[in-house]
């Protein structure tokens, strides 16, 4: 999952007409990606009565710092629920479509 989402960043980085600066960058980028697979949202059914379901949660989050000072100069965070029937391709799309909208303010 970690190397998908830095190739998504870097594409989607890279689609902005920004190029990838290793000796003298003006930005460093870094992201935190957490998933908690026994997540629980509760519900109140028809009687009022609490219902519980495991639900998996997924974050992401990303940081542009500036590259001499350190500050952060930009972040975005994505959540969502995961669906544990999802195949690859699923998921792979969900991740794009994630980093895609997190940066589209960038």
């Amino acid at each position: 999952v970690n190397d998908y989402i830095e190739s998504q960043i870097t594409k989607v980085l890279l689609n902005s007409d920004r190029t990838m600066e290793q000796a003298n960058p003006d930005f460093l980028v870094t992201y935190i990606f957490g998933a908690d697979m026994d997540a629980v949202k509760s519900k109140l059914d028809d009687e009022g009565k609490e219902i519980l379901n495991n639900v998996p949660q997924a974050a992401l989050i990303a940081m542009c710092m500036d590259a001499k000072t350190l500050k952060v100069i930009w972040a975005s965070s994505a959540e969502a629920d995961i669906k544990k029937d999802s195949s690859d391709e699923e998921s792979k799309e969900r991740i794009e479509y994630a980093v895609e909208e997190m940066f589209s303010d960038f």
